[in-house]
């Protein structure tokens, strides 16, 4: 069994994006946006520690905004970051 498989996700927040066409779906390791009509899946990640809150993507980019659950103080609830999904990192907060 893979370790993603292993980890227990919970689905934090749902919400549709982009006028309906995406939605995005914040878990306890990190988000997933996937395509309203398909459900195909278009991004994930698994390794935000602690999970999100909130989570929407900028435009059509590799750029998410993101918030913390709390549960990490590397992601508090009360910062704002900017998640490069290409380099699967924060690339600045506020």
């Amino acid at each position: 069994m893979s370790e993603i498989l292993a980890k227990k996700v919970t689905a934090i927040c749902f919400e549709f994006v982009d006028e309906g066409n995406h939605f995005v779906v914040c878990t306890s390791h990190g988000f997933r946006l996937h395509e309203s009509i398909s459900c195909k899946l278009k991004v994930s990640t698994d390794n935000i520690p602690g999970g999100l809150r909130f989570c929407q993507p900028y435009l059509n980019s590799n750029i998410f905004f993101i918030v913390g659950s709390g549960q990490n103080q590397d992601y508090p609830s009360n910062k704002l970051c900017l998640w490069d999904d290409i380099k699967q990192m924060v690339v600045a907060d506020i």
